[in-house]
């Protein structure tokens, strides 16, 4: 991860200096570079964690006549196509970074335009120095955070909830309402934060500023799930989209692995990724509890793909002890354990399968949608193609597989006939003591 942080229309108290100091609190965000860019009352910065264009892809980055300067967090999918679109419709690149693209792609498309054709994870920020405007924006499904702040005709926005709040003049108090949510929900929903007068940028959101005033001037949802409706997606269709959104996510100039905890989502992710990149490197941590440590999975699945798996075993008195150091990392609280697992862990450049679930509404629909489309695709190089499950990329990666598929090699041992992909989707989940 990265981090950004900025400041529009300073009144003064506020600086140069300031923002450097602001910045660099968000040193593990970004341990790998800093830039920063101050013009008149106004100024971007950025830490940098590198993954593409190692060397060229510092930040701030600037249009060919400066006038247009970008910072982001996050990473553009699809910028090797949109860098092709651009560099023929006339635009001259100085780097190979996916940053790079926002600033061309908004001269050309506008931003609007830019936010229609942009595939990817992100929080940004675009300083249209001529016309005096700053945009903020948030991909589509939140992966990135985005917070901001106004204090008279200032505004402050950044990637980390206290930066932002340590760039005002008064500490600002706890919300009483936001609180009250968090106990119950475990999150604070909507634009609110836990600070009065601190505001989260939503997922597909996006806010124009005024740089000479600091005045909001547009607030607008770009992007948002279209409910009640419905498309129907055969098999080998869905496969292509899962497959290729896998494909995308492997692009950087550093090594990628995958976190692997050996469910369902992330299990698909490993075995796709292990066919883009052979010997793909998986990670996932054990816990000395039982009723807590699911690893034997991982490992199951990472056997049968081919990844070189890593696994870090977590006593449960450092997990509790390194929750108050992931809280502060990631400037909140959260409730998931994977938050602080994946904080030791310290990584860059993993995918990981969270958020599969949530994403598909109905967890178990979903699954036999799957299971059944992994039942007909193509096998893949490197298995035993005769057994009925060889031909799903993540075989053994759902729970509801593992004891299910060793029956199911008995009897084919046996001359018994493989069961039909209707039961199989029809047996009941799996507990942890049926795979001891």
């Amino acid at each position: 991860m990265c981090g950004i942080i900025g400041v529009i229309n300073s009144d003064g108290t506020l600086g140069e200096r300031e923002l450097a100091v602001l910045n660099d609190t968000m040193h593990k965000r970004g341990p790998d570079g800093a830039g920063l860019f101050w013009d008149g009352q106004t100024g971007i910065a950025m830490r940098r964690l590198a993954i593409i264009d190692l060397v060229g892809g510092q930040q701030p980055l600037f249009s060919e006549d400066r006038d247009v300067v970008v910072v982001m967090n996050g990473e553009i999918y699809n910028y090797a196509s949109l860098r092709k679109d651009l560099i023929a419709a006339g635009h001259q690149f100085s780097t190979h970074s996916d940053t790079e693209t926002l600033v061309h792609g908004y001269q050309e498309y506008g931003i609007d335009g830019l936010l229609e054709r942009v595939d990817g994870m992100y929080a940004f920020a675009i300083w249209d120095r001529t016309k005096s405007r700053m945009f903020l924006a948030r991909d589509r499904f939140g992966e990135k955070p985005l917070y901001f702040a106004r204090e008279g005709g200032k505004v402050i926005f950044g990637s980390q909830l206290l930066t932002v709040v340590a760039g005002l003049g008064d500490n600002p108090p706890i919300s009483a309402e936001s609180l009250q949510l968090y106990w119950s929900l475990h999150f604070v929903p909507g634009d609110r934060t836990i600070f009065e007068g601190v505001r989260r940028v939503r997922p597909g959101e996006a806010y124009e500023f005024d740089v000479a005033s600091g005045e909001e001037l547009r607030r607008w949802t770009y992007w948002k799930l279209r409910e009640g409706t419905e498309k129907k997606l055969d098999p080998g269709e869905l496969s292509e989209i899962v497959a290729d959104a896998v494909r995308s996510r492997l692009i950087a100039d550093v090594p990628v692995g995958v976190f692997l905890s050996g469910g369902l989502d992330s299990s698909l992710l490993a075995s796709l990724a292990a066919q883009q990149a052979p010997g793909i490197h998986t990670f996932s941590i054990g816990f000395d509890s039982r009723s807590h440590d699911e690893s034997g999975y991982a490992w199951e699945v990472a056997d049968y793909v081919g990844a070189t798996h890593h696994h870090f075993m977590f006593q449960v008195n450092e997990f509790r002890a390194l929750i108050p150091e992931s809280h502060r990392g990631h400037g909140r609280a959260g409730r998931r354990s994977g938050d602080a697992a994946a904080f030791r862990l310290g990584a860059r450049g993993v995918p990981g399968g969270e958020g599969g679930a949530v994403g598909r509404g109905r967890r178990r629909a979903f699954r036999r949608l799957l299971l059944l489309c992994a039942v007909r695709a193509k096998p893949f190089a490197g298995h035993d193609r005769s057994h009925p499950y060889a031909s799903a990329p993540w075989r053994g990666g759902s729970r509801l597989f593992h004891r299910r598929a060793r029956a199911d090699r008995e009897r084919l041992s046996h001359g018994a006939p493989a069961r039909s992909e209707e039961a199989i989707v029809k047996e009941p989940h799996p507990r942890r003591r049926d795979l001891a």
